[in-house]
């Protein structure tokens, strides 16, 4: 039986993990990058977003824009690692990476917004669906690295 107070660190100390702890814990981490990258790439990185956003009507600013919002969210990181540290790595980064699964779920919805409220409702939708999305990533990667 292991003590948790051992495995788990204070807020304010370093973690120490032992050689056998990292070689057990190794596959689930590559496993948790790997599929992070699947989905990170099929549906905000790659190309199916930038299509997506032209056959939406967004003009190449408007896309600019949505695309801008990944890289400026991490200015949030300083301002909210307090707090993430205060609350818990472990269960804001849970929170957060789960949160923004179903953020990134409501792209779906999109076509029915531009069915009901036209192309400039839909843009104005889908620019929020990727800002709320991109704060969150930012806030779960804050959390992320002092966890792991």
């Amino acid at each position: 039986m292991t003590d948790l107070a051992a495995e788990t660190p204070s807020h304010g100390s370093q973690a120490t993990v032992t050689p056998e702890q990292a070689v057990r814990r190794l596959p689930w981490a590559l496993g948790a990058i790997a599929l992070n990258s699947v989905f990170a790439y099929t549906i905000f990185a790659g190309p199916v977003l930038i299509l997506l956003l032209a056959e939406l009507g967004l003009s190449k600013t408007q896309v600019g824009l949505i695309l801008a919002c990944f890289p400026l969210t991490g200015v949030v990181a300083p301002l909210i690692g307090p707090v993430v540290a205060r609350l818990g790595y472990k269960r804001i980064f849970l929170i957060c990476w789960a949160a923004r699964k179903a953020v990134a779920a409501t792209l779906l919805l999109t076509p029915v917004v531009l069915a009901r409220s036209g192309a400039e409702a839909a843009a104005v939708y889908a620019m929020i669906v990727f800002a709320v999305f991109a704060l969150l990533r930012a806030i779960a990667d804050t959390a992320y690295y002092p966890w792991t």
